[in-house]
């Protein structure tokens, strides 16, 4: 099973409802990281092993960048509402695989699913 880290921006609910349908993810709340930077996030995730879930297009630049494996999921949706995240995470969850790309960038929207760098 994945193991997920979710950033500040992802609503609590959306945690909530993945937690209830068996996925193991934290908030990063949860973990100490409140008011954490970017670079602090991706640091404990590879430390601890975790996909980042985020909202925020930096952690796109920041996968680029990088030069180690990432994984991270990027959901870009507009309004970001709970109900529009949890409904693309779910068609997401059902049609890819999360611990087959562990160490890439997946970007979800609402014209569909990319995974890699760009």
């Amino acid at each position: 099973m994945v193991r997920l880290l979710a950033d500040e921006n992802i609503p609590k609910s959306v945690v909530s409802w993945l937690r209830e349908n068996g996925h193991d993810i934290l908030k990063a709340q949860d973990v100490g990281l409140t008011g954490a930077t970017d670079s602090d996030l991706v640091n404990w995730s590879l430390e601890n092993e975790r996909v980042i879930i985020t909202l925020d297009e930096d952690f796109g630049r920041f996968y680029r960048q990088l030069g180690k494996p990432l994984g991270v999921i990027l959901i870009r949706t507009h309004p970001p509402t709970p109900e529009r995240i949890n409904h693309l995470l779910s068609v997401f969850l059902t049609k890819v695989r999360v611990d087959k790309h562990t160490d890439e960038l997946m970007v979800v929207t609402d014209r569909g699913i990319r995974i890699g760098t760009h």
